[in-house]
């Protein structure tokens, strides 16, 4: 699983690192088919019945499925 940190905040050093470490001020910008969920806010894939996950279990977060 990649954070998406750098990559949503390219020039700020200080957004990275909360990023990084899940504080949820600063969460990552998901790609396409990925949401925000956990505790830390991290990008996981969508998945439902049509959509099972590559890796991980496909698991109930804020009324979707997401593959932790």
């Amino acid at each position: 699983m990649t954070r998406g940190c750098a990559t949503s905040f390219p020039d700020d050093c200080d957004a990275q690192f909360a990023c990084g470490f899940g504080t949820r001020a600063s969460l990552p910008t998901c790609a396409e088919g990925q949401a925000n969920a956990g505790s830390a806010g991290f990008c996981y894939a969508l998945c439902d019945d049509a959509h099972s996950c590559a890796t991980g279990a496909c698991t109930q977060w804020q009324g979707a499925g997401v593959c932790m």
